[in-house]
């Protein structure tokens, strides 16, 4: 009995047939990861009177371009927006600046580490360098995160 299953699931179609629930799986992860952000699209598209209206509609009947018209007619989010994009791109350039000046860094003493003359010690002592830095900076950004 146990070589007759063998076959089976080596066959294509058992190899299909035995991945379907991982790929369920994988659907169901997507859907819940990407839920919100469709409630937020389905809320931003429907007219505020309907918002809390039942039953529950999943797709507003009279779709609206009101919500979008009325943030970017207020002052404040054009100024909040401003100062995002201005703080946003300081931080990408800053840090594309100094991550370039590390890379840089390490590929430099990655070579001099790996030639023939190093000693064999050596390249581990450096990867756990740089983890140990990016362990570090992993857990300050996200002590900053509630700030």
């Amino acid at each position: 009995m146990g070589n007759r299953r063998r076959p089976f699931r080596r066959s294509r179609f058992g190899r299909g047939l035995t991945r379907i629930p991982f790929y369920l799986l994988v659907a169901l992860i997507f859907i819940y990861a990407l839920f919100p952000f469709l409630w937020a699209l389905r809320s931003a598209f429907t007219p505020d009177n309907a918002l809390f209206s039942t039953p529950l509609q999943y797709f507003p009947k009279h779709p609206t371009l009101d919500n979008f018209r009325g943030a970017l007619d207020a002052s404040f989010f054009r100024h909040a927006l401003l100062n995002s994009t201005i703080v946003a791109g300081s931080v990408t350039l800053l840090s594309l600046a100094i991550g370039s000046l590390a890379a840089y860094a390490l590929d430099a003493g990655w070579r001099a580490l790996t030639a023939a003359h190093a000693p064999a010690g050596r390249p581990v002592a450096l990867v756990l360098a740089v983890a140990v830095a990016v362990l570090a900076i992993g857990g300050t950004a996200s002590m900053a995160v509630p700030l």
